[in-house]
């Protein structure tokens, strides 16, 4: 409820929020997908 409300009154900082959040869920995803990546090529390289 207290998070819409502060969507009303300032729409400038839930769109910041929001566009934080997105590169959070980004930045994440690459870093997962890195981590996935050698987890694979690790027993090739022994």
């Amino acid at each position: 409820m207290k998070e819409g409300n502060i969507c009303i009154i300032i729409p400038h900082l839930c769109i910041s929020k929001d566009k934080i959040m997105l590169f959070y869920a980004f930045f994440f995803h690459i870093i997962w997908l890195f981590a996935k990546y050698i987890v694979i090529l690790q027993p090739l390289n022994e």
